[in-house]
Order: structure tokens, then sequence, then C-alpha cells
């Protein structure tokens, strides 16, 4: 029986720490070492990042949600014009990813990394971010 009221009670504990207005993992966040420089994303692509990001472009809206959640607001320079939750998403530029990717404003942002998916955007634009230094997690 203790379990399941455990089990039940965690939810509503999550809720309530989404919910508060100053996220309290900002600290983690801030001080979180870059465990490892090389990724590899959805697609196997092996992605190097030099230093931790500072500049982040979400370009799909259910990342940018996950972002917010966490408490990574700081480093979210853009997003996409599908983004609509949080609320607060509402302030942050906007990237057009359709009918066409907005190449020359993301690179006018200048990120440190953007993240995609490629049920959005196609992964032949990594080529332009390549031959510019922007990495691109799918």
């Amino acid at each position: 029986m203790r379990k399941i009221c455990l089990y039940g009670l965690l939810p509503l504990l999550l809720a309530l720490a989404a919910c508060q207005s100053e996220p309290r993992n900002a600290d983690l966040i801030d001080n979180a070492p870059l465990l490892t420089k090389s990724y590899t994303d959805d697609l196997g692509r092996e992605i190097v990042l030099k230093k931790a990001p500072e500049r982040v472009i979400s370009l799909a809206p259910n990342t940018t949600e996950m972002i917010m959640a966490i408490g990574g607001a700081e480093l979210l320079a853009a997003r996409s014009q599908a983004d609509d939750y949080p609320p607060e998403i509402e302030d942050y530029p906007v990237i057009t990813t359709y009918p066409e990717l907005d190449l020359a404003g993301i690179f006018e942002m200048q990120p440190d990394l953007i993240l995609a998916t490629n049920e959005i955007i196609d992964p032949r634009a990594t080529e332009f971010f390549e031959k510019n230094g922007i990495p691109v997690y799918f």
C-alpha cells in the first residue's frame, strides 16, 4: 500500500516543483560540467562540442518545452515559430522553420548549438551549419 501512495504522490511533487517561479535546479545547470565533448545524434552523426553551449536554438517545440522545464531558459537564444508553450516562450526571438528554414536568421543569432528534429527540419540543412562551425543535434 505504501508503494502505491508514493507512486501516486510522485506526479504531484513533480507538478509542484514545475510550478515554482524560480527554478531550483538553475545552480545545477550553471555549474554542470561538460561530461563529454562528443555526442551521437539520432541520425548517427557524431557531434563535437568544444565547450558547454551558452546560446542554443531549438527548432522543435518538444525540445523547447524540455529546455524550459529543466530551467535552461537562459541558454535559449531563439525558438521556432511553432513554439507556443510555456507562455513565456513568446518573449524569445523566432526562427522560421516552415515553409523554409531561415538559415540566415539562425546564422545571425550566432548559436553554440542547434537542436532539431528530422521530422521538421531537413537534415541536408546541416551542411550550411557545418560549413559555418555551428553544431546541429538531431
